[in-house]
């Protein structure tokens, strides 16, 4: 999927650097196991954990405390919305009118999820510039972070595989834990890449107690796809690798 379209291949080409380094040892890998924004089940946390052991013992240096220099809460409500002014821009204009009563309709001290989301979909194009202004300081912290780190491995959802809720998106949520959390919470992990365009593999760490697969993401640097691809590829030879789980009814 990478890669120029046919009008811009006349122009350019996107060369990824090859993966530069071949055994565990060589890298150095910060684990994410959760966070206080977005928590995840200790089983899967437990696992991030573990994981971190492991390539401990195989040589690696690893860090459960260093983070990049940008307030992750600011950082997730940037990437919510970018993503719904995104998802929004299809909207017919009496969508858009609904939509835009109901952000005017909002105290202006209202910083919930629903006023975020409600203001990203009628976001002006000014608003839009300077949003992504913002984005582009997260992409430069990450920059000088992986300029010391390799790897950052932590979850990629709250919890293993769970049954769909069939309910409206506004009344849905996530048991973890047997806590109910909000439902689309769990956007803080996979926005942790994906707004700063990284790369990120997700690879299989084993089953759960349930019998459940738990899978984990291994983020790195900008343009660094084949070095994720790589490094998970040497950690599913010292992990296991993928375990098909067993059926369900």
């Amino acid at each position: 999927m990478a890669g120029p379209g046919q009008r811009q291949a006349k122009g350019w080409q996107l060369s990824l650097r090859p993966a530069g380094k071949q055994r565990l040892s060589d890298y150095k890998v910060v684990i994410w196991a959760t966070d206080s924004a977005a928590p995840v089940a200790e089983e899967v946390s437990a696992r991030a954990l573990e994981v971190g052991a492991q390539l401990k013992v195989s040589g690696a240096t690893v860090s459960y405390t260093a983070r990049p220099k940008f307030y992750v809460v600011a950082a997730h409500e940037n990437y919510q919305t970018l993503l719904n002014a995104t998802m929004t821009s299809g909207m017919n204009l009496e969508e858009v009118a609904r939509m835009q009563r109901r952000a005017d309709s909002l105290e202006i001290d209202d910083h919930s999820r629903r006023a975020l989301i409600t203001r990203a979909a009628v976001l002006s194009h000014r608003d839009w510039i300077r949003a992504n202004g913002w984005r582009e300081k997260i992409r430069a912290a990450w920059d000088e972070f992986f300029d010391e780190w390799d790897i950052v491995i932590c979850p990629q959802m709250a919890t293993t595989a769970f049954m769909h809720d069939h309910q409206p998106f506004r009344q849905r949520t996530l048991l973890v834990d047997q806590v109910q959390r909000p439902y689309f919470e769990q956007l803080f992990w996979a926005g942790l890449a994906i707004n700063a365009y990284l790369p990120s593999t997700v690879f299989p760490t084993g089953l759960s107690a349930d019998g459940l697969p738990i899978g984990l993401q291994a983020m790195g640097g900008p343009y660094c796809d084949f070095e994720t691809i790589e490094f998970t590829q040497l950690l599913g030879e010292r992990v296991g690798g993928f375990q098909a789980p067993p059926y369900f009814n």
